[in-house]
């Protein structure tokens, strides 16, 4: 049998007081897997984790406002301190154990082929943030409008209160000038130079009632703090040991599992850490937009919105140990790329009016950067992240629109009162389309780090898609156009990052309710929707394997390109569709008293 048991009556077992440990809150979880008798590769893992944590955040914030003349002044301060605080207050977390048995026979006398026990010193992350502004709304005639800022943010590394772990000193693009940093040393340096301007101006072209023409632009520099990088870097070095046993009885006692801290020696290897020479991300952001109006109740309006990313965090790995002895790898938060947003932006808007409301948007869009998260340096796929390309939220087209119209309630008519009194439609109608789609190619091994990794495939330049009845979508990729890289490639084809799309996304729903007043304020609503009215297919994920095993050679996958399920299913967690996009129809009916 193979499988997870769940463990049922009054009171689950507590792993934790079973192995002699004190009994703490948070998560607990207890797994149990009996392999396959003939596969000794396939092991169970029982596991105990406790992932409880609390905070405490005081913020102090505070803004004074005053007018001059033309002027209205604002200037403020904002000050946030948080320290997350982990575990019972001996540890930041649970120790971890894994026990690994390979037979159901071992399962029943209890014994482990291994265990993996990861303890972690106490370490409580303290997070600090001061900003301070000045702005200035000045209305320099009653046609144009200026608005003046400037923000300072001040926002140090994360410090910690209890055990602390090591960085490091020098640079790691000059492997020999690495030396291992005195314990309690700032992850990076504090930067006190990040000012943000902030400008805005809105201009009347035409003030005439029903015709108004309005000009309005900005520009800003934005920071972000740069302490979500600390989330990866608890129990680094120094601040917790990893202790392997074999052949042991379960459980394993508590003076084996709680075992004081082990001093550091070399060689070093320094993971999830913070690059010293770190600084907080930024990005400027720019937007102008022509807003005219159409009578007292509609506008119509375009713009364009663009934004620049500056130095976003990677996350790479860096072997040490050729030039420096003293340190195997490091793997590190970094600046790295940057990222670029441009967007064309329509509207039209319809307040309500005669009992119709409208409001529909078209964006055609283009997202480029290195990489679309921070995890680009190590694992599955790295190599296809860190070129500059189409990003992986990249939609270039864009539609949306929605609609309300209420019939009218007021009939002379006692029978078309009855019918047609209380009706309202609503209808919600997208079409974008498709996100990019990036190949897996054969697995690489990178010999400086002995990661094992996904290349990036070759393609020959011909036309990469293939059209076809019988398959969803009617549409794949054609693997005879791409081919693994070459030994000489080291796992680096020639394919752009991004360049494929998949499917696009089209889904109208529509809902109609009615009112039915019964007493004063009560009345009984009923209410019928549709999500996907027309039933279109919506499709999601792709399969993105190549097939090919052997440096050079062509992909195999006859089904590669191909949607492995709809949008719903495969892209969006399965959901229902009455709680998402892509599923196929679905109606449902509600009734509803309201008093």
């Amino acid at each position: 049998m193979e499988g997870s048991v769940p463990v049922t009556g009054q009171q689950s077992p507590n792993i934790q007081t079973i192995q002699g440990l004190p009994p703490i809150g948070g998560l607990t979880e207890f797994q149990l897997y009996f392999p396959k008798e003939t596969s000794i590769t396939i092991r169970p893992l029982l596991y105990y984790a406790n992932d409880g944590v609390r905070q405490f955040q005081p913020n102090a914030v505070d803004a004074v406002t005053w007018t001059h003349g033309k002027h209205l002044f604002k200037a403020g301060v904002n000050y946030r301190q948080t320290t997350s605080y982990f575990g019972d207050g001996a540890l930041s977390a649970s120790p971890e154990v894994y026990n690994y048995i390979d037979s159901a026979t071992n399962v029943l006398s209890g014994t482990e082929d291994s265990v993996s026990i990861i303890t972690f010193g106490r370490q409580d992350p303290i997070a600090k943030n001061l900003g301070l502004f000045l702005q200035d709304e000045w209305r320099v005639t009653p046609r144009l409008s200026l608005s003046l800022g400037l923000r300072w943010d001040l926002n140090p590394p994360v410090g910690i209160s209890g055990t602390h772990q090591y960085t490091y000193t020098g640079d790691v693009k000059n492997p020999a000038s690495v030396a291992l940093a005195p314990l309690g040393t700032p992850l990076y340096k504090t930067t006190y130079r990040d000012f943000g301007p902030r400008f805005g101006i809105a201009v009347t072209l035409d003030n005439r009632p029903g015709h108004e023409t309005v000009l309005r632009g900005g520009v800003g520099l934005f920071y972000d703090t740069g302490q979500s990088t600390f989330n990866g870097t608890l129990a680094g070095l120094g601040a917790g040991n990893h202790i392997a046993l074999s052949k042991t009885k379960f459980p394993t006692p508590s003076s084996v599992i709680l075992q004081p801290l082990i001093a550091a020696k070399p060689p070093y290897t320094l993971s999830w850490i913070v690059d010293p020479h770190f600084v907080p991300p930024s990005t400027v952001q720019w937007s102008a937009t022509l807003e005219q109006a159409l009578g007292s109740a509609q506008t119509l309006s375009i713009g364009y919105v663009g934004t620049e990313g500056r130095n976003l965090s990677e996350y790479l790995e860096y072997d040490l140990a050729k030039a420096n002895p003293n340190f195997t790898y490091i793997e590190q938060y970094q600046n790295g790329g940057s990222s670029n947003y441009n967007a064309l932006q329509v509207q039209y808007n319809r307040q309500m009016a005669h009992g119709l409301q409208a409001l529909a948007s078209y964006t055609w869009a283009h997202a480029i950067d290195y990489a679309s998260t921070a995890q680009n340096g190590i694992g599955p796929g790295y190599l296809d992240e860190v070129q500059r390309g189409n990003s992986d939220h990249d939609v270039r087209n864009n539609f949306t629109a929605a609609l309300v119209y209420n019939l009218p309630a007021q009939y002379k008519n006692l029978w078309q009162r009855a019918i047609l009194g209380n009706w309202s439609a609503d209808l919600w109608f997208v079409a974008r389309t498709a996100f990019p789609v990036q190949l897996l190619g054969t697995t690489f091994f990178d010999p400086a780090t002995g990661d094992v990794l996904s290349t990036r495939l070759n393609w020959n330049g011909q036309t990469p898609y293939v059209y076809k009845a019988g398959i969803p979508g009617g549409r794949q990729l054609n693997p005879a156009v791409f081919s693994a890289p070459t030994a000489d490639q080291l796992g680096i084809g020639n394919s752009p990052r991004n360049f494929l799309r998949g499917f696009g996304e089209n889904e109208a729903d529509v809902a109609i309710q009615r009112v039915f007043p019964v007493y004063e304020q009560a009345h009984l609503q009923f209410r019928a929707e549709a999500f996907n009215l027309f039933n279109h297919p919506n499709f999601g994920a792709l399969n993105v394997t190549c097939g090919a095993t052997a440096a050079g050679a062509t992909c195999n996958n006859p089904i590669m390109g191909q949607a492995t399920g709809t949008l719903s299913s495969a892209s969006l967690g399965g959901l229902s569709s009455l709680y998402q996009h892509g599923g196929p129809r679905s109606l449902q009916f509600e009734l509803k008293f309201q008093f």
